[in-house]
């Protein structure tokens, strides 16, 4: 009975995750022919404050291009002023990933817990302040898991780069929160050793329509040594997100 019900799990995360990764194929690939020889994408930082607009154009004084003034007067605002981005998404709870005890990837298969996660998370605009730091944007999400196992909330920085239509890459790094076992939960649960965690990942998506994205997404917990049990966890997933100030 338990091994039919981990394997109806399975499958049910694989049928989720499939037609995800099949969209963003899909986009990718009709956007790029549609596109042509004149696809009129300019790499931008993805963190950057880009709908703050410099009337007084450039600090040298010089006027800035036609085309980039025609692009900011179509560009959207956060949502109340601070919002940048909202995102939901399904991960594929605690698989095995590459450690340093062992390099072996089974995205669909679970180590100790098991399930899906249902993840939530909101990006804030990035302040003036954070400059000095490449522009990241905050980041505050959670995870919900469907099986009634390991829950999390957590807050992060985001760095990124991407076309304005099309591909892009984020690198996040934060803290964690979560409800699991610290000590003595094998071999049915992760021992996490803290209850606060580093939480970090990537993403890697298509942009399109200007606000919308789809994305895949890796990320992990753990308390890097610096308790007595440091199981971790890694999770991998997709993610839809609506993106205000592009």
């Amino acid at each position: 009975m338990v091994e039919s019900l981990e394997t109806l799990l399975r499958r049910s995360v694989r049928r989720a995750l499939r037609p995800a990764v099949l969209i963003l194929v899909l986009l990718a690939s009709s956007v790029a022919s549609a596109s042509g020889t004149d696809p009129g994408y300019t790499l931008t930082s993805l963190s950057s404050p880009q709908w703050a607009l410099d009337s007084g154009g450039s600090a040298s004084g010089e006027a800035k291009p036609a085309a980039a003034a025609e692009g900011a007067r179509h560009r959207g605002q956060p949502l109340w002023g601070i919002v940048s981005e909202f995102r939901l998404g399904v991960l594929n709870h605690d698989i095995y990933f590459p450690n340093r005890y062992s390099f072996s990837v089974a995205p669909f298969r679970h180590r100790f817990e098991h399930g899906a996660n249902v993840n939530v998370e909101v990006l804030f605009v990035s302040p003036s302040f954070f400059k000095y730091i490449l522009w990241p944007r905050p980041r505050l999400g959670g995870s919900k898991n469907t099986c009634g196992y390991t829950d999390n909330v957590y807050v992060d920085l985001d760095w990124g780069h991407q076309f304005q239509l099309g591909p892009y890459l984020e690198g996040y790094l934060g803290a964690a929160m979560q409800d699991g076992n610290l000590n003595f939960g094998n071999p049915q649960r992760t021992e996490f050793g803290s209850r606060f965690l580093f939480h970090l990942g990537v993403e890697v998506g298509w942009r399109f329509f200007h606000h919308h994205g789809i994305s895949l997404v890796w990320e992990h917990m753990s308390n890097s040594d610096l308790a007595h049990r440091n199981q971790g966890m890694d999770s991998v997933g997709a993610q839809y997100g609506y993106r205000f100030d592009l």
